[in-house]
């Protein structure tokens, strides 16, 4: 599942989708990051990595692509709640905390607070059971 949208301001009816240029394989449910291309005029997105940070985190695709082209991506923003698929069991140990990703369709739970730059989501509470391996929380984005 990767990544689902589970609030926006209260609603998820008709959050803001933008269309953007897109590099190579994203799939939906996927985070992207923002991307500016060699000359720094044309700004693209491509699937998030665990090295991916603050700064770079963009949205969530809603649409797939498998070679560049337009992808339909989410825009993060502050008043969203997302649910995610974890590396590990999740427990209680996670919540309140910011965690990395592991990869642009999971987050890696740990019980140590990522207070780095690729401390990109911030757990608030644990959806099924621990084997489940979802967490629910908001993305943490600077400028």
């Amino acid at each position: 599942m990767a990544f689902k949208l589970v609030s926006c301001a209260g609603n998820v009816n008709e959050p803001t989708v933008v269309e953007i240029e897109g590099s190579a394989i994203i799939n939906v449910g996927d985070v992207v990051d923002l991307a500016m291309d060699g000359s720094a005029t044309t700004a693209y997105v491509r699937r998030a990595t665990s090295s991916s940070t603050t700064k770079t985190i963009f949205g969530v695709a809603v649409s797939s692509i498998t070679s560049n082209g337009p992808v339909r991506v989410i825009p993060i923003t502050p008043d969203q709640l997302w649910e995610a698929d974890c590396e590990n069991n999740t427990d209680t140990y996670h919540l309140m905390k910011r965690h990395a990703l592991s990869d642009h369709d999971t987050v890696n739970n740990t019980h140590y607070e990522d207070s780095s730059s690729t401390g990109v989501f911030l757990a608030i509470y644990q959806k099924g059971a621990s084997t489940d391996k979802k967490l629910v929380g908001k993305f943490i984005q600077s400028d």
